[in-house]
């Protein structure tokens, strides 16, 4: 097994040789951690102004991920170059007519989505900001227009920043020219608002989950599997607590990824399960056992590159390294770097993740470690403006000053807004940079209005987006109700 590694028209391309079927992908260095929360969902959209009318009559696929967007296909040879070539036409004339019904569909999407464990995570390491927003709604698709989707492929979806995969038995005549020209995207990340140390944060879930950030190396994909061993075989066979356990890595720069670790589990054997998981990642740290862990590690590594199923994600991974800008490697190169990986690897990425990590609890679940404390929330700033009663007696009331605004303990700076969406009825939700979330809602208030007014003349008018909904709607995955326990619409 060799992956040949080639670049044609610009465009770097990886390529398996195996008999059957023709598999490609076509992916841009381009996500939703790219976007600016007021353009949120624009990558989104050009993914399926892209494939909209593809024939059904063999597998194709898009997917918008945090750090790349990408078009997939599986059949004959000529079936898989055809739906490159019609891939390439629509980004180079986007079918901005359709944007009306897709933006329909997605509508549809974001209102079954599930709420991810990783998003949540990412949102406390980062605040408001690029991965942390992987949770945050599309706000794009209510201000995006045809010229500003032109300009999104125009910047990012370009020969330069793709990378064409494929599992074949040969190499297909794929012309990709047609792509615009641009420059390859490095992995940028948002300034951590997470500190050292652990901290704790309740939230709606039926689980615990840790996550913090560690330095992208050749042992990680190790370190993924020895906790995921050891954590199966403490949490299910030998306790029963836990059907499995969940790990996984993100990158969100060029050298480190967020890692989680955690597990659904009953309320009642919540604690049980938290002790058992902190006891299996102190002994990895002091080197327990893992020398077997590794010996397991290896003779997976050696399977998947032997198993016919595991081709078309081996040479996706090569794509993707390619990519990111990360070092090529063949599939015996992959085997001799995790016979590299030594005890002394795997507990350093756990030791750096214990130093800094957050834990996400059940809410009101009582927590025994004392080592982790309460993620505190912004910062008191002093807020000196008009103050605006709630018109709840046990409500909080609303002061908003000349540069900052503050509502049931939490304070934002309108300089440090990302985003603010003004709903037809009045309704004001504000993202700050810090992770902070506040919903203003003028009948909560007396003189809400004149409220409304202030924060809107406050706020840049390059952060605001106008929706057509109104508020009060289902809760935003994350989002702080501010205005006590109202339900909030974004």
């Amino acid at each position: 097994m060799t992956f040949e590694f080639s670049t044609v028209d610009d465009v770097a391309r990886v390529h398996l040789g195996a008999p059957g079927h023709h598999t490609v992908g076509l992916t841009f260095r381009v996500g939703q951690a790219d976007e600016p929360l007021t353009w949120r969902g624009v990558s989104h959209l050009v993914e399926h102004l892209t494939l909209h009318g593809d024939p059904m009559t063999h597998p194709i696929n898009g997917a918008t991920g945090p750090n790349a967007t990408t078009f997939m296909a599986r059949g004959s040879a000529d079936e898989v170059t055809a739906f490159l070539a019609r891939v390439v036409s629509r980004l180079q004339r986007p079918p901005t007519e359709r944007m009306g019904f897709e933006i329909g569909v997605l509508g549809s999407e974001a209102a079954g989505k599930q709420r991810s464990t990783m998003a949540v995570a990412a949102n406390l390491v980062f605040g408001n900001q690029r991965h942390g927003l992987l949770d945050a709604p599309e706000l794009g698709l209510d201000v995006v227009d045809e010229t500003s989707v032109r300009n999104w492929v125009d910047t990012w979806f370009t020969r330069q920043n793709a990378v064409l995969w494929h599992v074949g038995p040969s190499p297909i005549e794929a012309d990709l020219s047609g792509l615009g020209t641009g420059q390859r995207a490095r992995l940028v990340s948002a300034p951590a608002v997470l500190g050292p140390g652990r901290h704790l944060h309740a939230d709606r879930t039926d689980g615990l989950a840790f996550a913090g950030l560690v330095a992208s190396s050749d042992a990680l994909g190790a370190t993924l599997a020895v906790v995921g061993r050891r954590l199966h075989d403490a949490l299910r066979n030998e306790r029963g607590l836990a059907y499995g356990a969940m790990i996984d890595a993100m990158p969100v720069s060029q050298d480190q990824q967020l890692l989680i670790v955690g597990c659904d589990a009953a309320a009642h054997q919540l604690a049980e399960v938290a002790e058992v998981t902190t006891v299996e990642l102190a002994r990895i740290v002091h080197k327990s056992r893992i020398a077997d862990d590794l010996r397991w590690y290896v003779g997976q590594v050696e399977r998947m590159i032997a198993d016919p199923m595991s081709q078309a994600e081996l040479v996706r991974e090569a794509g993707e390294r390619e990519l990111f800008g990360r070092i090529r490697r063949q599939p015996e190169e992959m085997l001799d770097v995790a016979r590299s990986v030594t005890a002394a690897d795997v507990a350093e990425i756990i030791r750096q993740f214990l130093d800094q990590n957050v834990v996400i609890v059940p809410e009101h679940h009582s927590w025994r470690d004392r080592r982790y404390r309460p993620l505190a929330g912004s910062s008191p700033l002093p807020v000196d403006g008009s103050s605006f009663a709630h018109v709840d007696a046990d409500g909080s009331a609303l002061v908003v000053g000349g540069d900052a605004l503050e509502l049931g303990g939490s304070a934002v700076r309108f300089d440090r807004v990302v985003a603010m969406a003004c709903h037809p009825d009045g309704q004001r939700v504000i993202w700050a940079a810090d992770g902070t979330v506040l919903v203003v809602h003028p009948d909560d208030h007396i003189g809400g209005l004149d409220a409304v007014r202030l924060i809107d003349a406050a706020v840049p008018t390059d952060r605001v987006v106008r929706r057509s909904e109104a508020g009060r709607g289902a809760p935003a995955p994350g989002a702080v109700a501010a205005t006590s326990d109202a339900a909030v619409a974004v």
